[in-house]
């Protein structure tokens, strides 16, 4: 290895001073011998050892100070290599004045200076990452090779059921307490393979998880879970399900009523004019009920599917509430019903499509017409609030039992499935669809022997 050029002179100028004393003291030593000492004249030996000790303290002196010099610097040196491994790489070796730490300590700046560079970058990397995580749809759970969540985002905290500023440095098998998802992940690890199932985290809750291993076999370092929340898809398959099951019913019981009633013309009904006219009359409701129904189900899936034309225009509703009550004065004479419109405000227009609008009323009106007893009161109500106007019909019907009202504006759904009153569930649904893309929302309120009270509402116009 090359020394420092400055390193060298003081190397040279430490060994010129010790040639100078041994020259000086062997000189002494010849002049001792060669010379004896005379009388009232120094001794020689004093000569040779005061030069020896001059010479000694002059060299002393050299070596000091340059020792001082080196010894200072690379203290200096030294400190600052101990800040540094600290985790301090902000601090900087001042630039010696020694040639001999100059360059250590240009090194060990530039070293902080890359350290520092490099952290700083995989802390950007790191915020990226956990941006990431943060914004997945997803549930992620990382777990180290202890069992320990290293790091989980808030959906998978919202999925377990976890406060993740509390779980983190907790294991997995404490916190998450699903002996499936546990399973899961001791077959991960044992394998060193990605495994898969879909679980059951509670009553109408599921998820598939995925626990993909990081690393292999027993370098394993832990494992990744992946979480998908199924339980949307669940309830759309149950859904699903549930109306099949429903439309098969609601077209088997009419088309069953008409074979049978065809069945009795055949038989020889026919020849008998009174019961001819009779079954006749029942295939002509029964097709009328699956023409309905047909036309519902079409019209809500239309609906559903955003394939009709919504253009709102100002609609004035006062006289627009009478012509649909008026509509339905035969009906309600039939049983003896009062129907009633109170209007207590000038009404503003409101923005709405008149033929949905229309039909909205129709459906409401129809539905308490059907479940009011003779002699009964329906009243349609209609004011202000705030930005909306608010229309409610009210019935004195038997009311409706307090578990059924979340559930009246779902397709197929009845409260009394028992009653043959040619409905089929879908009114409501019409109803709270059309009300929807009008701006508006549905609401109902009912206590049993009370009646019922269906509203919504509708943007005023302007």
């Amino acid at each position: 290895m090359r020394l420092p050029r400055s390193l060298r002179w003081r190397l040279f100028f430490v060994l010129t001073a010790l040639v100078f004393v041994c020259v000086a003291i062997a000189g002494s030593f010849m002049a001792l011998l060669a010379f004896p000492s005379q009388a009232g004249g120094a001794p020689p030996a004093l000569i040779i050892t005061l030069s020896s000790l001059g010479a000694a303290t002059l060299t002393g002196a050299m070596a000091y100070l340059l020792g001082k010099g080196i010894s200072a610097s690379i203290l200096q040196v030294t400190d600052g290599a101990r800040r540094l491994a600290q985790g301090d790489l902000g601090h900087r070796l001042p630039a010696s004045q020694e040639s001999e730490t100059r360059e250590l300590a240009a090194t060990l700046n530039t070293m902080a200076n890359a350290l520092r560079g490099n952290l700083q970058e995989l802390a950007a990397e790191r915020n990226k990452l956990s941006a990431i995580l943060e914004s997945m749809a997803d549930g992620v759970v990382m777990i180290d090779q202890e069992g320990r969540i290293v790091h989980i985002n808030q959906v998978a905290g919202d999925l377990l059921n976890m406060d993740i500023s509390r779980v983190l440095e907790r294991r997995f098998i404490e916190v998450a307490r699903n002996v499936d998802m546990h399973q899961l992940v001791a077959r991960s690890t044992e394998y060193g393979e990605s495994q898969y199932e879909e679980i059951q985290l509670s009553a109408g809750r599921y998820v598939s998880v995925i626990a993909i291993p990081l690393g292999e076999g027993s370098s394993s370092t832990g494992v990744i879970l992946s979480l998908h929340d199924l339980t949307r898809l669940r309830q759309v398959d149950v859904t699903r399900r549930e109306f099949v099951s429903n439309v098969s019913h609601e077209f088997r019981s009419p088309l069953a009523s008409i074979k049978a009633a065809v069945e009795t013309l055949e038989d020889g009904a026919l020849d008998e004019p009174g019961v001819a006219r009779d079954f006749v009359g029942r295939i002509h409701k029964d097709t009328n009920r699956l023409i309905g129904l047909a036309d519902n189900l079409l019209e809500l899936s239309k609906l559903e599917s955003g394939q009709l034309s919504w253009e709102l225009h100002p609609v004035t509703l006062s006289p627009f509430l009478e012509e649909v009550r008026d509509s339905f004065s035969a009906h309600a004479q039939a049983k003896d019903i009062s129907i009633m419109v109170e209007v207590h405000d000038v009404l503003p227009q409101v923005m709405a499509h008149e033929e949905y609008l229309r039909q909205v009323l129709t459906n409401l009106l129809d539905n308490a017409v059907k479940f009011t007893p003779n002699g009964g009161e329906i009243r349609v109500r209609a004011g202000v609030r705030d930005s909306l106007v608010e229309v409610e019909v009210c019935n004195t019907g038997p009311g409706i039992p307090r578990e059924h009202l979340p559930h009246l504006f779902e397709r197929f759904y009845k409260v009394d499935r028992s009653r043959h009153d040619g409905g089929v569930g879908l009114g409501l649904a019409i109803v709270m669809h059309m009300v929807h893309h009008q701006g508006g929302e549905v609401g109902v309120e009912s206590e049993e022997g009370q009646g019922a009270s269906f509203s919504f509402t509708i943007p005023r116009a302007g």
